[in-house]
Order: structure tokens, then C-alpha cells, then sequence
């Protein structure tokens, strides 16, 4: 019985560490990044700032957090309704 209480503790403990584990940019946002922005923000292309890494990104996170939030960012017109893009750039709830 101790045994049983003893491993439902740590498989309870491991989940609870596995989601409460922090989001780093290297392996959390930047590979959003390079996949959804870096094509137009990244140095001498249209967008106003670049994203790629850290350091230039951390002035811009309040706007970043704006912009994905209302939908802003990544821009996407096209409705889907009509079929599968392959640009689709658009951002997963997740």
C-alpha cells in the first residue's frame, strides 16, 4: 500500500514539474520564431525590428505579447474557409 501511494506521489510530482516547468526562448519561442517571423523580421527586410535571438527581442516582448494576442501578428488575409495555404503563417492557439 506504501508502495502504491509512494509512486502515484512521484508520477504526481514529475507531471506537475513537467507543467510547471518554465518556457526558455531557446527551446520554447524561438523555434516559433524562425518558423512563423524571422522571414520578415530579421535585419534589412521589411519588418522594423528583428527576431532573432534574445537580446533584440526582449525590448519589443509587450508589443510582441500585443500584437499575437488581437491578432495582428503574423498578418494573414487569406481565409480559410477556401482551402489549405502553404504560407499559412498564422499562430496555433497552443
Amino acid at each position: 500500500m506504501m508502495v502504491g501511494c509512494a509512486l502515484r506521489f512521484l508520477a504526481l510530482g514529475l507531471t506537475v514539474g513537467l507543467v510547471s516547468a518554465a518556457p526558455t526562448f531557446t527551446k520554447d519561442v524561438a523555434p516559433i520564431l524562425y518558423e512563423r517571423c524571422v522571414q520578415c523580421h530579421r535585419p534589412g527586410s521589411i519588418a522594423p525590428m528583428s527576431l532573432l535571438d534574445y537580446k533584440t527581442l526582449r525590448p519589443w516582448a509587450s508589443a510582441i505579447r500585443q500584437a499575437v494576442a488581437t491578432g495582428k501578428m503574423p498578418p494573414w488575409f487569406a481565409d480559410p474557409q477556401y482551402g489549405h495555404f502553404a504560407n499559412d503563417s498564422r499562430l496555433s492557439a497552443r
